[in-house]
């Protein structure tokens, strides 16, 4: 027996779209006859900033989750749209945690973090719909092995529900460059394999054990590479990151607009993303990379993605964002740190 779940997003998403999350009836469902008491609390951490429609979809989806023993909190960023207000009103349930200012997704995941008590902690961003079973999925493999530290869900575009966002990443620790394996194909199978990935971005489940040996986001980065940061960090300490492909997320990022204007697709839409973009890539390989990859990347390769996010910057947007991108990049390489602002 099977039954579908409507969730309706609201104005928020690209077209008022209706998701169909296919899942298994609760009676057939191992997971949901599990008694609370016997199952591990999951904490699972929700940040977010003016976009109140969607966290209003993502934490429905979460609370739906067949997983016994959850705590969802919502860490809100300073929103000036009645996000936290909304969230009070509609999910009591709930903790939230409201922050003065936005302190983007590395502080919101500490602050969360430091108020979640679960033995495994599950990072989920707020433009997300999460399948009810996901978090069980995430959760029988992340306790199957002592040295698996983070897992995460194939991810899917929301406007898109069957063409795949993630579904396993690489780092080039002398380019830098970031791969996202199977972004942009139908799903027909092709990446339902359990893997080692070098990041998991967007929503992805990690062990207390971890944070106790590791700390939490490092800070510095504010948004972009704080989750690369994470991962490899928890790499050097023994732990791996697996791709969980049967756990599944679909994430309100719009495919089209990405490739309408590049800027977007690089994540620099605005000059504070682009700064971001520049600077915290160099501090990234700064702490991650060898020595040695470390100098053939400045030297070799930075010179040409400069030259290259320069032209397209000149070509797609304004002398501001041409202007932020340059100042990340000499902060990136003589770590300055300049006030952002919450435009990001």
């Amino acid at each position: 027996m099977h039954g579908d779940i409507r969730l309706g997003l609201d104005t928020s998403m690209p077209t008022n779209t209706t998701l169909m999350l296919h899942f298994t009836d609760p009676s057939e469902t191992d997971a949901e006859n599990r008694d609370p008491a016997s199952s591990p609390l999951i904490s699972a951490v929700v940040v977010t900033w003016n976009r109140k429609q969607e966290v209003i979809a993502c934490l429905s989806s979460l609370l739906n989750s067949i997983y016994p023993h959850l705590e969802v909190i919502v860490v809100d960023n300073g929103s000036t749209d009645g996000t936290a207000e909304e969230v009070e009103r509609r999910f009591p349930q709930v903790v939230l945690v409201k922050n003065d200012k936005n302190q983007m997704a590395a502080g919101g995941r500490n602050a969360g973090l430091a108020r979640a008590r679960g033995d495994y902690l599950f990072f989920v961003d707020s433009d997300n719909i999460v399948d009810r079973d996901a978090v069980s999925r995430l959760y029988e493999v992340i306790s199957s092995e002592k040295d698996i530290g983070l897992v995460g869900p194939k991810m899917y575009y929301l406007e898109d529900p069957n063409r795949i966002w993630y579904a396993g990443a690489t780092i080039n620790y002398t380019t830098s460059k970031t791969a996202y394996i199977g972004s942009g194909d139908i799903d027909a199978g092709q990446h339902d394999q359990i893997r080692e990935v070098d990041h998991i971005p967007n929503a992805f489940m990690v062990s207390r054990e971890v944070v106790n040996r590791i700390g939490g986001f490092e800070e510095r980065y504010g948004i972009m590479y704080e989750e690369s940061d994470f991962a490899c960090r928890a790499r050097r300490d023994g732990f791996k990151s697996l791709l969980v492909p049967d756990a599944k997320v679909w994430h309100n990022i719009r495919r089209t607009s990405q490739a309408d204007n590049p800027l977007r697709g690089f994540g620099m839409e605005s000059s504070d993303r682009a700064y971001r973009h520049a600077r915290n890539r160099i501090l990234f390989m700064k702490r991650n990379a060898s020595r040695r990859n470390y100098l053939i990347f400045a030297s070799c390769v930075l010179p040409l993605f400069v030259l290259y996010y320069a032209g397209i910057i000149s070509f797609y947007g304004d002398a501001e964002t041409l202007t932020s991108y340059v100042r990340g990049v000499w902060d990136g390489l003589w770590e300055g740190d300049r006030d952002c602002g919450d435009n990001v």
